[in-house]
């Protein structure tokens, strides 16, 4: 009786003992698993930040833009560190080119050094000192395409008419102007020959603008 109740026992404990290797192995898999689900999520967050830097909402109450970055919400630039801000400054030029309202980026800009003050005679003090011409700004894609225009129009048929393309405010489309009489686009453009004559400009500048 004694042996049977032995063994009863040593089935007991084995039966304990595997369990308990079972329940830590589960417990080690969702470790595992758990650290996987961590590890992705992270990486994904990562991708999410370097594929969509900002992302951009409108307040259904007060009609004001809010910035998403980098899991904060933005209603305006006060309080960003300069690096940030200048970082986002340059995604709005990228912004802007997307947008067709600038042709390229603006070069970073450089680092400042120390201005070195040439001497100046006494001469050009007497003449009011010299006063250096502003640059020129770029223009826009549509005042590219307009000069474009006029450069074509004195050989074309359309010699006789006044034909411009006027950017309108805020990059929000182009207005044809011939004569007095506006249209709101190329495609707009009753004449089809005129039509055809903008569509051969636009062409031109797409052709000059890949050399």
């Amino acid at each position: 009786m004694a042996n049977i109740n032995l063994m009863t026992l040593y089935v007991i404990v084995i039966i304990l003992f595997i369990g308990v290797l079972v329940v830590a192995g589960l417990l080690i898999l969702l470790a595992l698993r758990n650290r996987a689900s961590r590890n992705e999520a992270a990486a994904a967050a990562a991708r999410e930040e370097v594929t969509r830097p900002v992302s951009l909402y409108i307040d259904p109450d007060s009609g004001h833009l809010v910035v998403r970055r980098r899991g904060r919400f933005l209603a305006s630039s006060y309080g960003l560190p300069p690096d940030e801000k200048e970082e986002m400054k340059r995604m709005a030029e990228a912004w802007l080119v997307w947008l067709g309202c600038k042709t390229e980026l603006d070069p970073k800009p450089p680092v400042s050094k120390p201005a070195v003050i040439a001497p100046v005679s006494a001469a050009t003090q007497l003449n009011g000192g010299v006063t250096a011409a502003p640059a020129p700004e770029q223009a826009s894609i549509v005042a590219q395409i307009n000069a474009v225009v006029q450069e074509l129009l004195p050989e074309s048929p359309y010699a006789d008419k006044s034909i411009q393309l006027v950017e309108r405010p805020g990059c929000t489309g182009v207005d044809v102007w011939i004569g007095s009489q506006r249209y709101e686009g190329i495609e707009d453009v009753a004449d089809p020959g005129i039509r055809a004559f903008l569509q051969g400009a636009v062409k031109t500048w797409e052709q000059r603008a890949e050399q």
